[in-house]
């Protein structure tokens, strides 16, 4: 999966249903830290990037749609980074 700022690379499990099978990603971009990044399945990214950072947390990356879903980058208070994504084949609401 790439755009023209990231490349994002995907480890498949081929053992899940076709669609649901990304379970893990690696990405690529001179403007965000290097590195795996935990990615968590939510019903709302855009809504859950709201929440992280009301709470102290940052966007490193704006909501956006992929193949495999809407999905954002963040940095916890910490520092630590994370993922949230609203998966494609999730059912909508």
């Amino acid at each position: 999966i790439s755009d023209e700022t990231m490349t994002y690379n995907v480890l498949l499990l081929e053992s899940l249903p076709e669609g649901q099978r990304s379970v893990a990603g690696i990405y690529s971009s001179e403007d965000l830290p290097k590195g795996w990044t935990v990615c968590f399945a939510v019903d709302d990214a855009d809504a859950h990037v709201e929440r992280a950072r009301s709470n102290g947390g940052k966007m490193l990356s704006e909501p956006v749609d992929s193949p495999n879903g809407r999905y954002a980058l963040l940095q916890d208070p910490n520092g630590a980074t994370f993922s949230v994504m609203k998966m494609a084949w999730m059912p909508a609401g």
